[in-house]
């Protein structure tokens, strides 16, 4: 799960063009490190998660590592770093992914 910090101050600070800029970025940016296999949805607000079969735990942290680590976003004269709070869990096969 990909979480962006701050992004209510973000639509606070700037307005919300801004903050779809970065859940935009935030997109992008998965869509630059993920598989095209891989499955990528908006759970809420400034939350997504990414659904990466196959990969093992380690995977998954190289991955967060790669998303964590900021994401550049303009509007218009602003330019300013966007940073995401990242989850990693490894699914078993055998338990429900609903837990």
């Amino acid at each position: 799960m990909f979480d962006i910090d701050r992004l209510s101050q973000i639509n606070t600070d700037h307005d919300t063009h801004a903050g779809d800029l970065c859940l935009m970025a935030l997109g992008i940016r998965l869509r630059e490190v993920l598989r095209k296999t891989d499955l990528i949805g908006r759970i809420d607000g400034a939350t997504m998660a990414a659904y990466v079969p196959g990969a093992a735990h380690d995977d998954g942290m190289e991955l967060a590592r790669k998303i964590a680590s900021g994401i550049q976003v303009t509007t218009g004269k602003t330019r300013f770093e966007v940073t995401v709070a990242v989850g990693v869990v490894a699914a078993d096969g055998q338990t429900p992914l609903a837990q």
